[in-house]
């Protein structure tokens, strides 16, 4: 293979590779965030936990317990200091039977559930609001057939006004890529909740065009309490870094027990095949949306596949192969040194020298278009004159020079010491002309 095609091949490999990372190198990983939520206590972006969960760690130092594996795994080897409370804040709240189970428990027992989620376990509810059914419902049929959405229903609106201090609202505006974007909030639907005698409304929420959206109700279970919070984008990093959103946090997780503080990881994305404390997500890369899209998949790997024929078959010759010709010898050194061997041989010095003279008119007239008009003395001084102004030769060089030349025509049997001196005032004039 030649040289060449390798070459080609070297490139082409290049190119492939250039085009695939192309997407990476554009990406400019330093000024971006992602804005989804998650809720995640190692995750700095806007809606990650981190901000609350260095909060609580400050607050409650030892006492602060990362349950990272589902909870009946983990809770014989959690020392719990005095009366105790479970926290939970993510979208979904996963419980199984057997940890639904031990959290009932544990709260019967005289301990605080705080879970702030935007969707609740089903089970969980059916177990607490099992006495209530919705008031909306005119029949037995419907009435034995709701779930967890009759409790609970969204509104969406840009932003929302939570209470704050004195009568104060704490306007929680809903950002997506720096922009303001309408958002979903969740909120307890059926306001009779919290005129029940087992449930009280704690607080609420209002938006930009209707007010009382139940956010928080504490619902009372054996020696202890469930306090339900529907809005946990109240929690994230986003919020929390704003003074006053950062007191409105302060006040709702008032409600915990002094005591240890469960902060339950792991049912935050349930999956029960892998029993290992799971990592926080790692930001989406660019090409990840055409990886996730079938069709898009295989239209991208389509193209690179186009984009490699191309370059392989746009190396095959497009012309017959031109035949290599041995270039021509260079002849003319060897007749220099004929001619030169010739005119040694003769000792004919004058002849050479007028030949000199030849040659250095010529190429005066080549390159300052200046032809010599005669041999007489007058003529010949012109002729230097105006080669001096052309060359930036000095006037008295080429006088000199013009007076060496008569002496060669007037002169029949010429010296080598003439012929010497008049060789090297030519060398001079080419070595120094512009």
């Amino acid at each position: 293979m030649s040289r060449g095609k390798v070459f080609v091949i070297i490139a082409a490999v290049a190119l492939v590779g250039l085009l695939i990372a192309l997407p990476f190198i554009l990406e400019d990983n330093a000024n971006q965030y992602s804005w989804g939520e998650s809720y995640y206590p190692e995750s700095a972006q806007p809606y990650g936990g981190k901000v609350l969960y260095k909060m609580l760690e400050h607050h409650k130092k030892d006492d602060l317990v990362a349950i990272r594996d589902t909870i009946y795994h983990v809770m014989d080897t959690v020392e719990v200091n005095g009366p105790a409370s479970y926290f939970f804040c993510g979208r979904t709240l996963w419980l199984d039977s057997m940890e639904l189970d031990w959290l009932l428990d544990f709260v019967g027992a005289g301990n605080t559930a705080f879970i702030s989620s935007k969707r609740f376990n089903w089970p969980l509810f059916d177990t607490l609001f099992y006495q209530y059914q919705p008031s909306y419902y005119f029949n037995e049929e419907q009435a034995n057939n709701w779930n967890v959405w009759d409790y609970l229903h969204v509104t969406s609106d840009t932003s929302i006004y939570v209470p704050f201090g004195d009568g104060q609202a704490q306007e929680m505006k809903w950002l997506y890529y720096n922009e303001v974007w309408d958002h979903e909030w969740s909120y307890f639907h059926d306001t009779e909740l919290a005129n029940q005698e087992y449930a009280l409304e704690i607080s609420s929420f209002a938006t930009n065009r209707e007010s009382n959206f139940t956010n928080l109700i504490e619902v009372p279970f054996g020696q202890g309490s469930f306090y339900l919070h529907t809005t946990p984008e109240a929690f994230t990093n986003y919020f929390l870094l704003d003074e006053r959103g950062f007191k409105h946090a302060r006040e709702l997780l008032s409600h915990l027990e002094p005591g240890t503080l469960l902060w339950d990881e792991d049912n935050r994305t349930r999956s029960y095949s892998d029993p290992e404390p799971r990592q926080p997500r790692t930001r989406d890369g660019a090409l990840s949306f055409i990886q996730s899209e079938p069709a898009l998949r295989a239209a991208f790997y389509t193209l690179l596949l186009f984009i490699l024929l191309y370059i392989l078959f746009g190396m095959r010759r497009k012309q017959r192969a031109i035949p290599v010709l041995e270039s021509r010898a260079n002849t003319s050194i060897e007749f220099s040194e004929v001619i030169s061997q010739l005119y040694l041989n003769q000792r004919d010095h004058r002849k050479l020298g007028l030949l000199k003279m030849k040659l250095f008119q010529a190429f005066v007239l080549e390159r300052y278009g200046i032809r010599a008009t005669g041999k007489e003395p007058e003529d010949m001084q012109a002729y230097a004159k105006r080669v001096a102004i052309k060359s930036n030769v000095p006037e008295t060089q080429l006088s000199a020079m013009m007076d060496s030349y008569r002496e060669l025509t007037v002169i029949f049997n010429v010296d080598n010491a003439l012929l010497v001196t008049f060789h090297k005032q030519l060398e001079s004039f080419y070595q120094n002309c512009k």
